[in-house]
């Protein structure tokens, strides 16, 4: 009986040790969910255009208030990024030249929001 039970013992803990020891290397920065960068704004944007275009005018019309949140808060991230000196050749590693030809015309239309 005494042998049975360490046998369920070190069972047990062979079956938990190995997820504890990987729960003890994660990285604490990963548990942390990450701001969106302006790519992903791009991205996101880019389908929800896609979507609302295949929507009759008073769907459009109905969903604009939620596009222009979408838009804001990608000029905000702008603004941060800007502020941040984030540069062209981050954005090109992103999303390759129309990203950054994108990220300029947007910049314009941010200004035009404010």
């Amino acid at each position: 009986m005494k042998g049975k039970t360490m046998k369920t013992l070190t069972l047990c803990f062979l079956l938990v040790m190995p997820g504890g020891l990987c729960l003890a290397e994660t990285d604490s920065t990963m548990l942390q969910t990450q701001e969106p960068q302006l790519y992903d704004h791009f991205v996101g944007m880019q389908q929800t255009q896609e979507r609302l275009s295949q929507r009759s005018l008073e769907e459009q019309e109905r969903l604009q208030s939620k596009v222009r949140e979408a838009e804001l808060r990608a000029c905000q991230r702008l603004r941060r990024d800007r502020q941040e000196g984030v540069l062209e050749e981050d954005y090109r590693r992103q999303g390759g030249e129309a990203f950054v030809a994108y990220v300029m015309q947007f910049e314009k239309y941010c200004e035009t929001l404010r």
